[in-house]
């Protein structure tokens, strides 16, 4: 399976960082603000299972996936 979130995520919150974060570095202020500003049902459930798959793949901890979850869970679409 494939998860695919916009490059806009990627360009407008991650790479212009300093440093720039990767995707596995995202923050829940990141996810927070993207999903405030250019939130759709399909970026919001795209988000949702990228992060399951970081999670139950242990690319991501624990800790830093937990709050994302907890979050995308309940967000309006």
């Amino acid at each position: 399976m494939v998860y695919c979130l916009p490059g806009n995520f990627v360009q407008t919150f991650l790479l212009i960082q300093d440093p720039p974060r990767g995707l596995l570095e995202m923050t829940l202020a990141d996810v927070q603000t993207y999903l405030n500003t250019a939130g759709t049902k399909s970026t919001t459930t795209s988000f949702k299972r990228f992060v399951r798959f970081l999670s139950e793949t242990g690319r991501m901890d624990y800790e830093q996936s937990e709050p994302l979850r907890e979050f995308l869970q309940h967000v309006r679409d």
